[in-house]
């Protein structure tokens, strides 16, 4: 527990860190077209897409007062690790509880597959929740990584 409250701490300096570095950053096109063009140039597991608030509160805590505009999905099935969010948040303070709520998720996810699905943890392990101004995400997917530079990518 000790080390799951360290990586928490770890990964809130970072996000704050991140945050302060920033100055108005704006995406070029709204977060559901981002989301259609991430769906489009990688293999995902079939998601359940995030349509209302409400299934971010259910699935992360995350509620409307914190979030400006909001995409993404997660897997439909047991044995796939995809899982994206993608959140607008309203102010700086929302942005450091919807990065602490999609840290517990990712270390949640981390924990269940560790000696149930040693392959889906590996992919977990590379993923990491981010944040750049107003913008937080959590990608967990094989192409992780290459799915957060497009992210960025729209992000000016």
């Amino acid at each position: 527990m000790k080390r799951k409250m360290t990586a928490l701490s770890l990964l809130l300096a970072l996000v704050l860190l991140l945050s302060a570095c920033s100055g108005g950053v704006k995406a070029d096109k709204g977060l559901t077209e981002i989301f259609e063009e991430i769906k489009g140039q990688y293999p995902l597991a079939e998601m359940v897409e995030f349509t209302t608030i409400d299934q971010l509160d259910r699935n992360y805590g995350i509620t409307e007062d914190m979030v400006d505009e909001f995409a993404g999905g997660k897997g439909s099935g047991d044995v796939t690790a995809d899982e994206i969010v993608l959140i607008k948040a309203k102010d700086q303070q929302s942005v450091e509880k919807i990065a602490e709520k999609l840290g517990v998720r990712l270390q949640s996810k981390l924990d269940q597959n560790r000696n149930y699905n040693p392959k889906l943890a590996e992919i977990i392990e590379k993923c990491a929740v981010e944040s750049r101004d107003l913008y937080v995400t959590l990608i967990i997917a094989e192409d992780a990584q290459k799915i957060t530079d497009l992210f960025n990518s729209h992000l000016k």
